[in-house]
């Protein structure tokens, strides 16, 4: 568990943000945080189905809440990821979710700081995304175009090497 004090980058004071792995009871709170981020418009496959397909998953997800004033603001999680194939130690970032009044606050930005130094204290080789480079570059995301997941524009993912390594192993990704 993280606390954050001090002041955000909007340069209000932080509430008592605490970041912690996600508990059971936390789903419910977690899945509306999700609705209200991805609203499915499209009738495609949505953020909230990945959330129920890797929260019931048996113990291969990890994810994290943002907790503030005892209410659960944000949510995380990370998956492992296939790479080429072969499992790894690489991870997928996704779904994360903050609450609508926190979108501009420095709230998901924590869940993300939280969630990649467990990831390399726990010996995670890299992580993946797809996503705004302009907001993960912050974190030391790059973008990785020839990474590929089936059915998903390659020019938006970005990777981040834990050991060194310059970029993925491989190219084929597959999300568990």
């Amino acid at each position: 568990m993280r606390k954050f004090h001090g002041l955000r980058k909007d340069g209000q004071a932080w509430p008592r943000l605490v970041v912690r792995r996600r508990r059971p009871e936390d789903d419910d709170a977690a899945t509306r945080l999700i609705i209200g981020a991805f609203p499915s418009t499209d009738g495609g496959p949505s953020e909230v189905a990945a959330f129920e397909c890797l929260r019931t998953a048996s113990g291969s997800a990890v994810a994290f809440v943002g907790v503030e004033d005892g209410s659960v603001v944000g949510h995380v999680a990370l998956s492992p990821v296939e790479v080429s194939g072969q499992s790894s130690g690489w991870f997928g970032v996704g779904p994360i979710a903050v609450a609508e009044q926190l979108t501009k606050s420095a709230t998901a930005i924590a869940l993300i700081e939280h969630a990649l130094l467990e990831l390399d204290q726990g010996g995670a080789r890299g992580c993946v995304v797809l996503g705004e480079e302009g907001f993960y570059s912050r974190f030391g995301f790059v973008p990785d175009h020839g990474l590929v997941l089936t059915g998903i524009p390659n020019n938006r993912f970005l990777a981040l090497t834990f050991d060194g390594s310059a970029q993925a192993p491989g190219r084929q990704l597959a999300v568990y």
